[in-house]
């Protein structure tokens, strides 16, 4: 208040019970994830969002799912960082 920030008006306790009802419907991850990153898209006023799981097998972190303004989306399957990447925090993956 008073910072010239505008703060976004989302009650968290509502998605959050919207989310844990529809969480029952999927068996895999990755779908639970991207219902997620459509809540964090449409309630939290941000510009951008995106997931990457880390996956074993390829010792690397991959995009899953991203949502947002359509000239600044990333298309799914075009990222990719390996698990050593500067960016990836140490011992995330760990």
């Amino acid at each position: 208040m008073g910072n010239g920030k505008i703060e976004p008006k989302v009650n968290y306790q509502t998605a959050l019970e919207k989310v844990s009802e529809s969480m029952i419907r999927f068996k895999r991850p990755e779908h639970l994830v991207k219902m997620i990153v459509r809540m964090i898209d449409r309630q939290a006023g941000v510009m951008h969002t995106a997931v990457l799981l880390y996956r074993e097998q390829r010792n690397s972190f991959v995009l899953i799912d991203s949502r947002g303004e359509d000239t600044k989306r990333v298309l799914i399957g075009e990222v990719e960082l390996p698990a050593d990447n500067q960016r990836i925090p140490k011992g995330l993956h760990e």
